[in-house]
């Protein structure tokens, strides 16, 4: 069981957020617009090369019509 743990949390905060992206079938480019985030910053964002800014995920999360606090549960968990 916690073999199954660490590989979740290797997948990192970026790719457990473009998992959930590509499940509510949001193209990048459409999350971009929707939420003003520069399409290279998410994308940079969703393969682990920086961190987004907490207004970022704020965004995010409106986009993805969620709470702040249930989008960062589903990111920690690796979705």
């Amino acid at each position: 069981m916690k073999k199954n743990r660490i590989s979740k949390c290797n997948l990192g905060f970026g790719s457990s957020l473009r998992i959930l992206r590509r499940k509510r079938n949001i193209p990048l480019n459409r999350l971009s617009e929707l939420s003003g985030i520069q399409i290279a910053t998410l994308s940079r964002m969703e393969t682990n090369k920086m961190v987004g800014a907490l207004k970022s995920y704020v965004n995010i999360a409106k986009v993805l019509k969620m709470k702040l606090s249930d989008l960062f549960i589903e990111l920690e968990s690796g979705i």
